[in-house]
């Protein structure tokens, strides 16, 4: 398998790139923090500074070719709209993806846009 790393994918309506630090208050303001989200990924809710250190040192991790992570990006307002990231097993060939959109964009077909990007 041969692997490309998190490269920038666009669409009509969508963006995706590599998260930032600087997406902590976005992210943290949107889906992150969400019920549905904090239910179904088993998670607690996060406080701003938690969110910051999550992002911190991720350029880092986007120098492994293998690292497949995903901002989503509405581009007509430059919102981010949920997120994706996918694991690879190199050894069986298969990808596993987790995905997360903010509710308040559900039902406009933009994770199976990204999906499809991906």
């Amino acid at each position: 398998m041969i692997h490309k790393g998190t490269k920038e994918l666009e669409s009509d309506r969508l963006l995706l790139r590599r998260m930032k630090e600087d997406d902590a208050l976005e992210i943290f303001n949107g889906f992150v923090n969400q019920d549905g989200f904090l239910y179904y990924a088993n998670k607690k809710k996060r406080t701003l500074e938690e969110q910051i250190n999550s992002l911190k040192g991720i350029n880092s991790k986007y120098l492994n070719n293998s690292y497949y992570n995903w901002v989503i990006v509405e581009k007509n307002s430059n919102s981010i709209v949920g997120s994706i990231n996918l694991r690879v097993e190199d050894i069986n060939e298969t990808v596993e993806f987790n995905y997360v959109i903010d509710e308040r964009y559900c039902g406009k077909g933009y994770m199976t846009e990204a999906l499809n990007l991906v």
